[in-house]
């Protein structure tokens, strides 16, 4: 999506299961909650095999394998147990503050709806108890289909579908966005609750203490672009937001196992060689400015982060760059952001080629090995990049896989860093 796309949105229309409240696990564990226990086997069964169905179509479906004959009356009983569980349950799934603080500001800027397989009659109840009815001018519930759901409010409210945007996980959001040519931000949570586990893990100080490796802590203005906004908060943690494989994927600033291995065998072309930045471009030290949370958020300088070799390899000429961070609070997770950004920059090479399908589906951040023995390569760990146009596939390598790139830097405040040996190659990779 493009910003000029972003900067056109008035309706955002949201899902509410899986995307709002993390539901779903739930909504399945009612169904073994209603039936006794010897039927479990068979609703596990049914709930695999049909896992897109609204409880109306999975409770027929469970009735029919347990039984010769069930009236109404059954499924009716049954359909209200399952409302009466959910809407019990449902309240008690804790949602983050920040859900209600996006929904407050999303709220002053755009028309919010709310477009569910929840059944409508139990939406409303629902919505009331989590809180989270006051944020839509409207929703909607089963059995309306989310497809016919987003044309009445394309219609009704008579915006064009490029200005409406559907928040979703599932594949019934994808569909009715696609079907009425609006835009759809998939809602992918193992994507996301991973990259939320990289930023969560903890980073012993050399000064003393610990603290998470990122936090994203900031005031966002209405005034500029979301992807201006969002743009800002990738700062924070190192992190590339992109689109790939049908869904939104975030990778924040950590090294990862390799997920393929590519050798000779995989080229469909020939190599090329050459160097990604000329010396005029390389800068040696980074410097900026956070938001200090040790002095009442003031916006302040970090200790800059200088290399010593990389200013002797550039004939002691020192060069710097600006990297403020808007959204980090702590000195430290500064610094060692902005170390991470110089290494990165560094001691580059393009690694040109053209590949197998095979490399078709490695995502943005993935790391794979390279093996060519014309250029001394065994196994070496190369990260794809976001830099991608049409059909080239960009890639960096971390040379050494002991290296500090993504992990803990422990430094005391103002304290010069060592810097690590790290060498980064990127690769140009073409799909033929």
């Amino acid at each position: 999506m493009l910003k000029s796309d972003f900067e056109n949105l008035k309706i955002l229309v949201f899902d509410l299961d899986g995307t709002l409240v993390q539901s779903n696990q739930l909504k399945e564990q009612i169904f073994f909650d209603i039936f006794d226990t010897k039927f479990h086997p068979i609703i596990a069964n049914v709930l695999n095999k049909y896992k897109h169905a609204s409880r109306f179509e999975v409770i027929d479906k469970i009735l029919i394998e347990t039984s010769n004959s069930f009236s109404d009356r059954d499924l009716n009983q049954l359909t209200s147990a399952y409302s009466n569980h959910l809407i019990e349950k449902i309240q008690n799934i804790p949602i983050s503050i920040d859900t209600f603080k996006n929904l407050e500001i999303l709220k002053e800027k755009y028309r919010l709806f709310l477009s569910s397989y929840t059944y409508k009659n139990d939406l409303p109840i629902i919505l009331k108890n989590l809180k989270l009815d006051v944020f839509f001018e409207a929703f909607f519930g089963y059995p309306q289909k989310k497809e016919m759901t987003l044309k009445n409010i394309i219609n009704k409210y008579s915006v064009p579908s490029n200005e409406v945007m559907v928040i979703g996980d599932g594949e019934s959001d994808r569909i009715s966005a696609e079907k009425n040519n609006c835009h759809f931000f998939h809602i992918n949570d193992t994507v996301f609750s991973a990259a939320a586990n990289a930023c969560d893990e903890t980073v012993t100080l050399a000064a003393g203490g610990t603290e998470k490796r990122y936090e994203m802590n900031g005031v966002i203005s209405l005034d500029r672009s979301p992807s201006d906004i969002l743009g800002d908060m990738m700062t924070s943690c190192a992190g590339t937001l992109f689109w790939g494989q049908g869904s939104w994927q975030l990778k924040v600033g950590e090294y990862t196992s390799s997920v393929k291995t590519f050798t000779v065998d995989d080229l469909r072309s020939g190599v090329t060689l050459e160097t990604k930045h000329s010396r005029r471009d390389n800068f040696n030290i980074v410097r900026g400015t956070f938001n200090d949370a040790s002095e009442d958020y003031i916006q302040t300088d970090y200790p800059e982060i200088r290399s010593a070799t990389f200013i002797s390899n550039d004939n002691n000429v020192e060069s710097a760059i600006d990297l403020n961070l808007p959204f980090t609070t702590s000195s430290v997770m500064a610094q060692r952001l902005a170390k991470m950004t110089l290494f990165r920059a560094r001691e580059q090479m393009t690694f040109s080629a053209d590949f197998g399908l095979d490399a078709f589906n490695v995502q943005v951040g993935d790391i794979v090995g390279i093996t060519n023995s014309r250029y001394g390569f065994t196994n070496k760990d190369f990260e794809k990049s976001i830099d991608s146009f049409s059909y080239c596939f960009a890639f960096f390598i971390d040379e050494i896989k002991d290296s500090k790139l993504g992990k803990s830097i422990n430094t005391k405040k103002n304290e010069a860093l060592i810097t690590p040996k790290v060498g980064l190659v990127y690769l140009d990779l073409r799909i033929s």
